[in-house]
C-alpha cells in the first residue's frame, strides 16, 4: 500500500502513553505503527507522557512491541504548515490556493496536491498529492462532477474516482496558464503570457486559440520567467464562468467579460480595487483584492460595485473566492475561511489560521505563537511561548491558558520553583520572580563550540544547563559557573533531573540519533539510553513516575479513501444583494 508522508504536531497535546514495567523497556506510539518514511519539519509542540519508573537500560537493538494509545489535543490547536486531513481546524494545508466547488463539495489547490472539503461536515480529504509536477504547483481548477481539470504546468485531468492524473495538453507555455473554467464541452485556459484565452475540447483534447484580451494589464505584476529567459507580465491571472459569460482578472480595476457563444469581449465597470479572483452566480459577482484583503461585489444587472468586507490589517491577501449561493469561501495562506456575504462576517472553515495571534482561553480556544518548552509544578503547566517572549500558564484541571505579563528577552527553556522561573536566553539564564516579574541574570555561560543555553533544571541550590557540547552547573548563590559534563555531540535539547540523574535527548547528534532519551548520573557521569521515540525530542519534564516529552512526531498518513461524488446541489438560495 502506498504511503503519504506527513507531520503531526499541536501546540500542546497530551499523549496518554504509559509503559508497562518490563525487563527491557520497549517503547512505541500509535504513530509508530505506521512509520515507514521519515521526514522532518519543526512545527510546534506535542506533549507526550512516557512512564519511566522503573527504567532499565534499553538495548540498542532487538524487536520492539507496539501498542495503541489514545491521542487527544489538550490546549491550543495545530498550526503546522503541512498536509493533514481532518475536520475543520484539525486539518492542515501547506498553502490553500485556488478554490472551486459544486453541490456539497469544495476543492482546493494545495501546492501540488488537490484537497476535497465537504461543505456540510468540513471534512478535509486529500485526493492526490501528485496533481502538480515536482515543486510546480497548480494555478487553477474547474470540475465537471467526475474529474477536476487543473492548470500549471500544462492542463491536467484528475479522476475523482481513482485519483489518477493525466496530462491533456502541454501546448500552453510553462508558467503561463493562469486560470481555468469550463462549460461541460470546452475548457477555457488563461494563456497569461500571450494575454489570451485558449479553448480545449474536453472530448478530444483539441487545443485552439479562442480570444485575445485587450489591455491595459495589471501594472503591479512582476515579470515571470519564460522559456527563452525573457519575462512577461501575466494576464489574465484567474478565470471564472457563469452561464455564457467568462470573467477574467489581470486587467487593472476592470474585468474582461467574454461571451463563450460569440467570443465577444467587453469590460466591466470600474471596480474600487484591482481584483485577483472572482466568482459569479445568481446575477452577483464577488471579487477579492490583489494587493490587500478587501472583498467586493458587483451587481451584474446594474453594474453597481460595492465593498462587503473592508479589509483587516491582521489578515493577509485572499488568494481565491468561490460561493455556493449562501456563503463565500476564501483561501488565505494555509487555511480556508467562510464569509456571510450579507454581513461580511468571517469564520474559520478548514485548516488553522497560523497567523492568528496568541490568545488566552480554555483548551482549543487558546492560541500559542510558538510554544517552545514546558515545566510543571503539579497543578499547572508553564510554557515558554517563544514567539511572544512570554510564559503561559496552563491549568491541568480546567485547561485554562493565561499569560504572565512580564516579557523574558530571548526566552528558550524553562525551569522553576515556587518563587521563581529560570529561563535560558542565549548565553545567560534569567531568573524571573513570579510575583512581580523582577529579573536577575546569571552568566555568561560558555561552550567551546557554540554557546547557546538549551535545557535547564535545578535542585534548589544550583541550575544545570545544557549547551551545545557541555553541561554546566550554575550556583544560585552567584558563585562560579563550572562544567560538569562534556562530550555531547549536537547538544541535548532539554534536561530534567530527579536529584541523582539528569534526563536529556540528542536532537542533532549522530545519524539515526533522533528521539533517543538518555539518563546521566550526576555522581558518576555515566550515560545510559533508556528510550527511543519516533520524534525529534525538544523538551523533557518528569514527575518521578513519568517523563513528559515535547517534540515533533515524524510519521506518515495512509492513503485517504476515495472521495465520493458530490451530492447534487439543491437550487441555491439567492445571495442577498
Amino acid at each position: 500500500m502506498s504511503q503519504r508522508a506527513g507531520f503531526e504536531s499541536a501546540i500542546v497535546k497530551r499523549r496518554s502513553i504509559r509503559l508497562k514495567p518490563r525487563p527491557v523497556l520497549k517503547f512505541s506510539l500509535f504513530i509508530q505503527l505506521r512509520l515507514q518514511v521519515f521526514r522532518m519539519r519543526v512545527l510546534s509542540v506535542l506533549l507526550i507522557c512516557v512512564t519511566f519508573a522503573p527504567i532499565p537500560a534499553q538495548s540498542q537493538s532487538g524487536p520492539q512491541d507496539t501498542d495503541t494509545y489514545e491521542i487527544t489535543t489538550f490546549a491550543g490547536v495545530d498550526t503546522g504548515q503541512f498536509i493533514k486531513d481532518g475536520v475543520g481546524e484539525e486539518a492542515s494545508f501547506l498553502g490553500a490556493g485556488v478554490l472551486w466547488g459544486e453541490g456539497s463539495c469544495l476543492y482546493a489547490i494545495d501546492g501540488t496536491a488537490l484537497r476535497h472539503i465537504d461543505l456540510a461536515t468540513r471534512q478535509v480529504t486529500t485526493i492526490t498529492r501528485l496533481a502538480g509536477s515536482g515543486s510546480a504547483g497548480l494555478t487553477g481548477i474547474w470540475g465537471d462532477g467526475s474529474s477536476i481539470y487543473a492548470t500549471g504546468p500544462g492542463v491536467r485531468r484528475i479522476n475523482l474516482s481513482t485519483g489518477l492524473v493525466e496530462l491533456i495538453t502541454t501546448d500552453v507555455p510553462y508558467q503561463a496558464p493562469l486560470g481555468i473554467a469550463g462549460d461541460g464541452r470546452y475548457l477555457y485556459i488563461g494563456n497569461s503570457r500571450e494575454h489570451s484565452i485558449k479553448r480545449v475540447e474536453i472530448a478530444t483534447g483539441k487545443l485552439t486559440d479562442f480570444v485575445t484580451l485587450p489591455g491595459p494589464i495589471d501594472p503591479f505584476n512582476s515579470c515571470r520567467p519564460s522559456s527563452d529567459f525573457n519575462c512577461f507580465t501575466p494576464s489574465p491571472t484567474s478565470l471564472a464562468i457563469d452561464g455564457n459569460n467568462l470573467y477574467a482578472t489581470g486587467f487593472g480595476t476592470t474585468l474582461r467579460i467574454v461571451n463563450t457563444s460569440t467570443g465577444e469581449v467587453t469590460s466591466s465597470p470600474e471596480l474600487p480595487f484591482i481584483p485577483n479572483s472572482v466568482w459569479a452566480g445568481n446575477g452577483v459577482l464577488y471579487y477579492t483584492e490583489a494587493l490587500g484583503n478587501r472583498v467586493g461585489k458587483l451587481m451584474l444587472a446594474t453594474g453597481e460595485p460595492s465593498i462587503i468586507f473592508p479589509g483587516n490589517s491582521a489578515r493577509t491577501r485572499f488568494r481565491s473566492v468561490w460561493g455556493d449561493g449562501n456563503s463565500l469561501y476564501l483561501s488565505e495562506a494555509d487555511h480556508i475561511l467562510r464569509m456571510d456575504p450579507a454581513t461580511g462576517t468571517i469564520q474559520p472553515f478548514a485548516g488553522t489560521d497560523s497567523g492568528a495571534g496568541p490568545m488566552d482561553g480554555v483548551g482549543t480556544a487558546a492560541r500559542f505563537s510558538s510554544a517552545r518548552d514546558i515545566w510543571s509544578e503539579g497543578a499547572d503547566f508553564f510554557i515558554v511561548d517563544a514567539g511572544t517572549n512570554r510564559i503561559r500558564q496552563l491549568n491541568l484541571a480546567t485547561a485554562q491558558v493565561t499569560t504572565f505579563p512580564t516579557p523574558v528577552e530571548g526566552a528558550s527553556r524553562l525551569w522553576g520553583d515556587s518563587t521563581y522561573f529560570y529561563v535560558t536566553s542565549g548565553d545567560v539564564v534569567r531568573r524571573v520572580r513570579r510575583s512581580d516579574g523582577d529579573t536577575t541574570t546569571f552568566g555568561p555561560l560558555h561552550d567551546p563550540n557554540f554557546t547557546s543555553a538549551e535545557g535547564i533544571w535545578g535542585d534548589g541550590t544550583a541550575l544545570y544547563v545544557s549547551l551545545f557540547t557541555v553541561l554546566q552547573r550554575v550556583p544560585l548563590d552567584g558563585s562560579a559557573i563550572s562544567t560538569v559534563a562534556t562530550g555531547f555531540r549536537g547538544g541535548p535539547s532539554d534536561i530534567w533531573g530527579d536529584g541523582s540523574n539528569i534526563y536529556f535527548s540528542y536532537p542533532q547528534g549522530d545519524v539515526g540519533n533522533f528521539g533517543k532519551v538518555y539518563r546521566y548520573s550526576i555522581a558518576t557521569g555515566d550515560r545510559t539510553l533508556i528510550a527511543t521515540l519516533p520524534a525529534y525530542v525538544s523538551g523533557i519534564w518528569g514527575d518521578g513516575q513519568n517523563l513528559f516529552v515535547t517534540g515533533q512526531i515524524i510519521g506518515v498518513f495512509p492513503d485517504a479513501p476515495l472521495v465520493p461524488s458530490c451530492a447534487a446541489a439543491a437550487a441555491p438560495t439567492r445571495v442577498p444583494p
